[in-house]
């Protein structure tokens, strides 16, 4: 049984051997190790104003209220 460099847990099955050190999958990931999962970016929405651009908010509010 292996000992993870990084927090000292017991490992079963070590997720990455750097050299001699090994690491679980939790440490693994912390420490940039093991690749993770890539999350896609967010799909922008055209129809909702953004909040912080004055020259669309100007607009909207002036659509809105008529002046």
């Amino acid at each position: 049984m292996t000992i993870c460099a990084a927090c000292h847990r017991p490992l079963k099955k070590p997720a990455v051997k750097h050299g001699h050190a090994a690491y679980g999958p939790v440490c693994a990931a912390k420490w940039g190790l093991m690749p993770g999962a890539k999350q896609a970016a967010p799909a922008r929405d055209d129809k909702t104003a953004d909040l912080f651009d004055a020259t669309k908010n100007e607009t909207c509010l002036r659509e809105q209220t008529g002046l």
